[in-house]
């Protein structure tokens, strides 16, 4: 019992004998340690939390992109309908921009369609190439499309004659087959405008085929044309050996020139008309009268067309003239050709006669 309590007397005199600084330095190194823990703990937990929001970003990341991957793939196979406004924009705009990319797939002009050109009218550069290259082999759009001549047609009675989009129908006419066109003539004829049959006149040197060109033209005979519309007719017919020895095309035009009170179109008639005997007297009588005319301010024309007329007697010859009739002519025509007072288209046509008359 003794030895116990001096051992323990003992121990803690030991433990007494320790000096201060050790116990300081002990406190200072638990507490390093203490710290140290904390600051490692509080690392990997930043680090964990910098990992869960580059996940959470990513996972944004990759919706994000299967959002927009849908999206194109949609706008893709189902593109949003343009509206009819808008389409106009897009193509003209095109058309307009003169300083467009060419590289630039947005900028390029497309060439709108004949169903396009109908609704819309010409573009300028629609308008601009066709009064630089009018031929007519240049424009086959309405050969390839026969379902839209109802619809040119249309466009072609409703149009001013100074229209360059009238012309532009006109000239596609000219390229279907002939026996649509020859239809289309005789719509054109049944126009009550004057211009929209001379239009239809103005389309038959396109046809070739001369039982075709016969009905076109019987057809034509039949309408109520104006001096012009059957000026055109007749110098058709005298330039064609197959109508102007038609038996019917000479009744219709000997018709027409005895129901007709305006000497033009009288005039125009007896270019194109085969005569027999008595109906040349009476025919010479009609154009000598007009030549013999002595007021040329009012009736210049007149007296052109009669002489014209003339003219075409003496290439064609439908009859031959007697030398009475020749004589007559040349001299009263000479006075026409030396007066200076006539206007020149007279003038100059009457001396090209006279070297017909010899």
């Amino acid at each position: 019992m003794r030895n116990n309590q001096s051992q323990h007397q003992k121990l803690i005199m030991k433990v007494s004998d320790i000096k201060p600084v050790y116990i300081a330095t002990g406190l200072i190194l638990s507490l390093g340690i203490g710290i140290g823990i904390l600051v490692h703990l509080s690392a990997n937990n930043s680090v964990l939390v910098a990992n869960q929001q580059v996940m959470h970003s990513a996972e944004k990341d990759v919706l994000a992109a299967n959002n927009s991957s849908s999206c194109e793939q949609q706008n893709k196979t189902t593109p949003l309908p343009m509206s009819r406004h808008a389409a106009v924009q897009t193509y003209v705009s095109a058309n307009q921009d003169d300083d467009a990319d060419p590289e630039n797939s947005s900028n390029i002009y497309q060439q709108p369609t004949l169903t396009d050109t109908l609704h819309l009218g010409l573009t300028q550069q629609q308008a601009d190439t066709f009064l630089e290259a009018p031929a007519a082999e240049n424009y086959q759009e309405l050969a390839n499309n026969l379902s839209l001549i109802p619809d040119v047609l249309d466009a072609i009675s409703t149009l001013e004659e100074d229209s360059i989009a009238r012309q532009y129908y006109l000239t596609l006419l000219k390229n279907i087959p002939e026996i649509e066109l020859a239809k289309v003539v005789e719509q054109l004829l049944l126009q009550p405008r004057i211009i929209d049959q001379q239009s239809a006149i103005s389309l038959l040197p396109a046809m070739t085929d001369s039982k075709l060109r016969a009905r076109v033209i019987q057809t034509a005979l039949q309408q109520n044309l104006d001096s012009h519309g059957l000026n055109l007719v007749s110098s058709f017919i005298a330039d064609d050996p197959h109508l102007s020895t038609s038996a019917q095309i000479q009744k219709l035009l000997n018709r027409t020139y005895n129901a007709s009170s305006d000497p033009l179109a009288r005039l125009s008639i007896l270019k194109a008309s085969s005569f027999n005997v008595a109906h040349q007297t009476a025919a010479y009588h009609d154009v000598m009268q007009h030549i013999n005319s002595t007021d040329m301010t009012t009736t210049a024309q007149i007296t052109l067309q009669a002489i014209d007329v003339v003219k075409t007697w003496l290439t064609n010859k439908p009859f031959t003239l007697t030398p009475q009739q020749r004589d007559e002519l040349k001299n009263r025509i000479r006075e026409i050709a030396n007066d200076p007072i006539n206007p020149l288209p007279v003038r100059l046509n009457s001396i090209n006669v006279l070297q017909l008359l010899g």
